[in-house]
């Protein structure tokens, strides 16, 4: 579907920000988004072996997931980076908003 990552900026930047309806839906998306996908491997990398713990976790649940629905196993270990991704884009849709255009209106 998408070539680079500057098509996938541009195909999500127009829209993500409807997913979740208000600045604050996107807030608490992001706030989970963050525990869930990036906290983890910051606390494994300060020392905490709780977060090795529950990156494992994750891992897990990714990889069960993955293989029940036909994903990619190696996508399982790139949770951390998929989420920052995710994170980012997620605010620069907002910030887009008003701005973009498609098709001749503005988003």
């Amino acid at each position: 579907m998408y070539k680079n990552f500057s098509e996938i900026k541009a195909g999500y930047g127009k829209s993500l920000w409807s997913a979740f309806s208000t600045p604050l839906g996107s807030g608490a998306a992001i706030a989970f988004i963050f525990v869930t996908g990036l906290a983890p491997v910051l606390i494994w990398f300060s020392g905490n072996p709780i977060g090795l713990f529950t990156y494992e976790v994750i891992v897990i649940t990714r990889i069960i997931s993955a293989k029940r629905s036909g994903g990619k196993m190696i996508d399982s270990f790139l949770h951390p980076i998929s989420s920052a991704i995710l994170i980012y884009l997620i605010i620069y849709s907002w910030r887009a908003r008003g701005k973009v255009q498609w098709k001749g209106r503005t988003l």
